[in-house]
C-alpha cells in the first residue's frame, strides 16, 4: 500500500517540485498551501508522513504540529520542519516536538529524499 504524504507550504512551485519528487517515490501526496487547509486534510484522513514550512505568512502553522500532539494517532506521525530561517529557536522547536529540521535551499527536494524514505519505511 502506498505511504500518503502531506505537504504544507505557501510557495505553490515548492509544493508542486516536492510532489513530483515524491510521486516519484510512490508516494500519494497531498498538498496544502496553508495551515487551515491542512488541517482540514489531516481531518479527512492522517497521512503517513507531514512536511511542514513553519514560518507561513498565513499564519497558524504551528497549530498543525500542536493538534498533532494532542492526538494519540497522530502523534505517532513523523513531521519534517522547513523553513528559510535558521534560527536557534526554530531548530529548538523542532526538536520540542521531535519533528525533523531541513533548511530551505534550492537542493532541498533533494535532500529531502533520503529522509523522507527512511520515515516512510519506519512507518511500514
Amino acid at each position: 500500500m502506498s505511504k500518503t504524504i502531506l505537504i504544507v507550504d505557501e510557495d505553490r512551485e515548492l509544493v508542486q517540485q516536492l510532489s513530483a519528487c515524491c510521486k516519484e517515490m510512490g508516494m500519494i501526496v497531498k498538498r496544502a498551501h496553508t495551515a487551515f487547509d491542512a488541517m482540514a486534510i489531516m481531518d479527512e484522513r492522517l497521512p503517513d508522513l507531514v512536511c511542514l514550512d513553519v514560518h507561513m505568512p498565513t499564519g497558524a502553522d504551528l497549530s498543525i504540529c500542536q493538534m498533532m500532539t494532542t492526538d494519540d494517532e497522530a502523534a505517532r506521525i513523523p513531521v519534517i520542519v522547513m523553513t528559510e530561517r535558521k534560527s536557534r529557536e526554530t531548530v529548538e522547536l523542532a526538536a520540542d516536538m521531535c519533528a525533523y529540521f531541513v533548511r530551505k535551499s534550492p537542493t532541498l527536494a533533494q535532500r529531502l529524499e533520503p529522509l523522507v524514505e527512511e520515515l516512510v519505511d519506519l512507518q511500514a
